[in-house]
């Protein structure tokens, strides 16, 4: 009577395990059920169907509906080690077969001890939630535990200062691989605390909210791994429940598809507000712009005379990823005054012209460019394979003094073909260093290992190792991404304020809003004075503005430009210029008295606030303009650490403007110039000298980003106007060059 209920019991118990096991070997964490929750299920169902024939046959249960009750009931308490006896010691309980009794026993064990481990896993989990909580530092949240993020987590451990701030990893998988092990035990380390769940299904939080804000706390995230979908889902969830100041998503990413992403978020109006600070970084770019941080200079002190020119000889031998980098990164840098680039992309695929061309349709290949107004550079191309003849000749037949730089595949590859490169030099009769400001080749190659780097550091040299590039240092440290954005906000629209007059009301507007705003946010202050007595007055209480000083004209051409939009003007009605007034209110501009200057304040300073957000998340998130600022401000370094390597005249230049401070000087001298007919010459001269510098280097730039020339600018779509010689610019264009 009892063998089916112990059938069917044993049955579901047994396909209980079986799924949970094959629920734990797949890893799914979008299942339902976890393979401990489909354990404890299934014994409490084998547990129902045990208990059913009993309380069935109990002469106190006579009616069905109160044997299922008990039945489930008794099922819900074995779990809690209650055990079969009171089933089976009741009054009138049935007497049941010694096997029937045996097997009833085993579930009276296997279910509490199923719940003793859920309730120990639930406090493990707990107690890392309290780990994560209990904290006043920074918080650092990473998305996966991988080589990458274990790398960067101890660079942040050792750069915040032991204990002081938290590392959490989430999404930790259950392996018993050893690769994952080693990853695990190396979070365990440095205090990592780690959460199976997904990063989002977790809540981070900056906990206790109000103790974070009086000291300034942050919670940072950092999305690194291969799975693109993934990080693209991962950025729409933090944006949307973490959008504060107080938060900041590092993206490491170089696709399309995070770049049209992010795209999206450069809305800044009212709710819709982009807040948390968002950085999207390519790795490899970030590479490259490093290593011509700390070694770029040697390029051009290595440079041999070519035709009136000093050639920088370039070999890139692998055309993947980090080459393409490579490539890019070099052909803007080495755009100075006197020198030339020759690049030869050396790669087993037959195709690699082709594929060059359509990535950088705005360059030719197999031809010199050597004219001092645009691009000077070479392109050759040669196919060849690593470890086959050809390529051992075409690499002894490369100039003397030529950057060779190795990126074919894993670590393994990559130094065995930078070994060979550096022999069959040798035996050529070419000289090597490793030091990259002597004479002689310099091989440089790829490899994630930190230990391959520390056997090979005196024969080869090595970038990319995981301990020192994924590092602070890298992304924050050289300054670099701190300099773009120097340079890009000195160069973005910037918010102007024009008096009209300067008597005592507009005195005291204009002191009431640079005392709120401060002085830092304005690069223009145009000033249009009744009188030299205003004049005089403003200078004497503003120097450090660089104010420039407009007639009527200038107000009338001002105003024409349709500026005044992003404009605050301080005009008072009884104390200005008749004219001036009847130009502001064709133009719509609000005319400010002592009435409402303090209302319009508020507003002018809610817009600049506004436009800064503006400018840093465009920076920030805008691809085009962040790698294009950087390039520029590595570009501006170089020129001024080492100027002897510019000659004259253009040495002068980089001279007179070798910090932002003295750009923007410069260029109000400048200004000035060009209103003297005996200056007017010499400050086109140099102008003409900043755009032989600046103005070439930016069309390299552009054209390693894909941009044609084209009579209208659609970055959008990769073209642009400007793209041209310095001589077919004007002055205005060139100014921006200085």
């Amino acid at each position: 009577m009892y063998t089916p209920a112990l059938i069917i019991s044993s049955a579901l118990l047994l396909i209980s395990i079986g799924v949970a096991i094959w629920q734990y070997m797949r890893y799914d964490r979008d299942k339902l059920l976890s393979p401990h929750a489909i354990l404890i299920f299934g014994a409490v169902v084998a547990s129902f169907v045990w208990f059913y024939p009993i309380y069935r046959d109990t002469v106190s249960a006579t009616q069905t509906s109160h044997a299922l009750i008990s039945s489930f009931l008794a099922s819900i308490k074995i779990l809690t080690a209650d055990g079969i006896k009171d089933a089976l010691h009741t009054d009138g309980a049935p007497t049941v077969t010694w096997y029937y009794k045996l097997y009833g026993e085993i579930l009276s064990v296997y279910a509490p001890f199923l719940t003793f481990t859920f309730v120990l896993s639930f406090f493990k989990s707990v107690w890392t939630y309290v780990l994560y909580y209990v904290s006043f530092g920074d918080k650092h949240v990473f998305s996966e535990l991988n080589d990458k993020t274990l790398a960067l987590a101890r660079s942040i451990r050792s750069a915040k200062g032991g204990n002081r701030c938290k590392i959490a990893f989430a999404d930790i998988i259950d392996k018993n691989e050893e690769a994952h092990l080693d990853l695990v035990d190396g979070a365990k380390e440095i205090h990592a605390i780690l959460f199976r769940k997904d990063i989002e299904a977790v809540k981070w939080s900056l906990f206790p909210s109000k103790a974070s804000e009086k000291v300034g706390k942050k919670l940072n995230f950092y999305l690194v791994s291969a799975d693109e979908s993934e990080k693209i889902r991962h950025t729409k969830s933090i944006v949307a429940n973490y959008n504060n100041e107080k938060c900041s998503l590092m993206l490491f990413s170089d696709s399309s598809e995070t770049d049209s992403l992010l795209k999206e978020y450069k809305k800044l109006e009212g709710d819709d507000a982009v807040r948390i600070d968002i950085s999207r970084i390519c790795d490899a770019r970030f590479l490259t712009y490093s290593y011509l941080a700390d070694h770029g200079e040697g390029l051009f002190r290595r440079a041999k005379e070519e035709g009136g020119l000093k050639a920088v000889n370039v070999a890139i031998v692998g055309f993947g990823r980090y080459g393409s980098e490579m490539f890019r990164s070099l052909f803007w840098y080495s755009q100075l005054p006197g020198y030339k680039i020759n690049v030869t992309i050396i790669d087993r695929d037959e195709n690699v012209a082709s594929r060059f061309a359509a990535a950088f349709p705005g360059l030719e290949t197999g031809k010199d460019f050597t004219g001092t107004s645009n691009v000077r550079y070479r392109i050759d191309f040669k196919s060849g394979t690593y470890g086959e003849k050809q390529f051992i000749d075409d690499v002894k037949a490369m100039p003397d003094n030529t950057f060779f730089f190795v990126s074919l595949g894993n670590d393994e590859v990559n130094m065995s073909a930078a070994d060979a490169i550096r022999c069959a030099r040798v035996q050529a009769g070419k000289k090597y260093c490793l030091d990259d400001k002597n004479d002689g080749d310099v091989i440089t190659t790829v490899v994630y290992s930190t230990d391959i780097k520390k056997l090979a550091k005196n024969n080869i040299s090595v970038i990319g190792d995981l301990d020192s590039f994924y590092s602070l240092d890298t992304f924050y440290g050289n300054g670099l991404r701190d300099a773009g954005l120097s340079e890009h906000i000195f160069y973005s629209e910037r918010p102007e304020i024009v008096l009209v007059g300067f008597g005592k009301s507009e005195q005291d507007a204009f002191a009431e809003v640079i005392g709120r705003l401060g002085a830092s946010h304005l690069l223009n202050v145009s000033v249009f004075c009744v009188n030299e007595n205003e004049k005089e007055a403003f200078n004497k209480l503003y120097s450090n503005l660089n104010a420039e000083f407009i007639d009527l004209e200038s107000l009338v051409d001002f105003l024409d430009k349709g500026k005044a939009n992003r404009t605050f003007v301080i005009c008072f009605k009884d104390n200005g210029i008749e004219n001036a007034h009847k130009l502001m209110k064709q133009h719509n501009v609000t005319l400010l008295d002592s009435a409402n200057v303090s209302a319009e304040a508020d507003a002018f300073i809610k817009r600049i606030d506004l436009l800064d957000k503006t400018i840093n998340n465009e920076y920030k998130l805008n691809a085009y303009a962040f790698y294009s600022s950087v390039s520029k401000a590595l570009h501006r370094r170089l020129r001024n650490g080492a100027p002897d390597l510019i000659s004259a005249p253009y040495a002068n230049a980089v001279n007179g403007t070798n910090s932002l401070d003295k750009v923007e000087s410069y260029r109000k001298n400048m200004k000035s110039s060009f209103k003297s007919d005996d200056k007017k010459r010499s400050a086109e001269n140099e102008l003409i000298r900043f755009a032989e510098m600046e103005h070439v280097r930016w069309n390299a730039y552009m054209y390693t980003e894909g941009f044609i020339y084209n009579k209208k600018t659609d970055r959008g779509f990769k073209m642009h106007s400007k793209l041209v010689d310095v001589e077919a610019l004007s002055f205005e264009d060139m100014e921006k060059d200085i």
